[in-house]
């Protein structure tokens, strides 16, 4: 999927809460529940993003939460806090915090092109709108450091499945396949978070085996935590030649 463009050239949000299927609406009430719970009158608004919204959801789709905070602060969870959320993780919710004060760029790109507000104050509205060329750089360090957190805790965690790791292959391929594309985003003119548009749209100008990796990585999973380290030390070398 391409994301279209008004007639000044931005970009069109294509979320909407039709795209939402009976079941996932179900589990957004839950999260609204349980963020009011949790964070009080500290919580400002939450989004949805990603595929379920863009209607583009598939059987290993999760859903992609964006909690805003008024302010940064420490949050006291209480036992039953702690069994919701492994709930929420257990139903593939995929949850972010961030503080007004902590936005970026980067942030405000998210909810405005990619984002659907769902509960308090929207943000969005007084956003400013976004071209091709405000896309904002995939920063491989952050992938890097995220990427290996979530590998520290899946080796220290006995009750991990292959499921899980499968899921931890498939985030990483995403964003890989994502930072292949926007290298060669200016020369195709569209932006897209469809990941067979963006290998399709790097192959045209580069030739490289192991992106084709892991393209067939997000398609087919590996397990093996040990060898998806050693492939992306070998993407993330090629990728951060390509960066500013």
């Amino acid at each position: 999927m391409f994301y279209n463009v008004d007639s000044e050239g931005f970009l069109i949000n294509p979320t909407s809460i039709d795209n939402v299927s009976e079941h996932w609406k179900s589990v957004i009430d839950e999260v609204i529940t349980l963020s009011c719970s949790v964070h009080g009158d500290n919580l400002h608004s939450l989004y949805l993003r990603g595929s379920v919204p863009e209607g583009t959801a598939h059987d290993y789709s999760d859903l992609d939460i964006i909690c805003v905070l008024s302010e940064r602060k420490e949050t006291n969870l209480t036992d039953d806090h702690k069994q919701l959320i492994d709930d929420m993780i257990s139903k593939k919710v995929d949850y972010s915090l961030i503080a007004l004060d902590d936005f970026t760029e980067e942030t405000e790109f998210l909810l405005k092109v990619q984002s659907l507000y769902i509960f308090g104050k929207d943000l969005i509205l007084d956003m400013r709108k976004f071209s091709i060329s405000d896309v904002p750089e995939i920063n491989l360090k952050e992938i890097d450091d995220a990427f290996y957190e979530m590998c520290s805790y899946a080796l220290s965690n006995s009750n991990r499945t292959d499921g899980d790791n499968k899921d931890i292959c498939r985030w990483l391929s995403r964003r890989v396949l994502m930072s292949a594309y926007n290298i060669v985003i200016s020369r195709e003119g569209v932006y897209t978070r469809d990941l067979t548009s963006c290998y399709l749209g790097y192959s045209k100008y580069y030739h490289s085996d192991i992106v084709k990796e892991f393209f067939d990585y997000y398609n087919n999973p590996i397990t093996d935590l040990e060898l998806l380290s050693d492939k992306w030390v070998e993407v993330e070398e090629l990728l951060s030649e390509y960066e500013n």
